[in-house]
């Protein structure tokens, strides 16, 4: 299970991605000014993974992200 909480996020949608050679969404979409938990996939090998953290606006038919966050992650 992975847990994100940001701080000055209110007013935007979140997603969240995991991504290797290619993304997958992990979870579905939360409002900014609320944790998030997600399930991370079960089959996953182990390896270097980006986790990308995707913050749109509120409107619900933005598709291009505001801002983009990216951390390196091992499993």
């Amino acid at each position: 299970m992975g847990f994100l909480r940001l701080v000055g996020a209110q007013g935007y949608r979140v997603q969240v991605w995991l991504c290797q050679k290619d993304c997958q969404r992990v979870g579905w979409e939360w409002r900014g000014d609320e944790p998030m938990y997600f399930p991370l996939p079960q089959d996953l090998p182990k390896g270097e993974y980006r986790l990308r953290v995707l913050l749109l606006s509120q409107h619900r038919l933005a598709l291009r992200p505001r801002y983009v966050l990216e951390k390196e992650v091992r499993w």
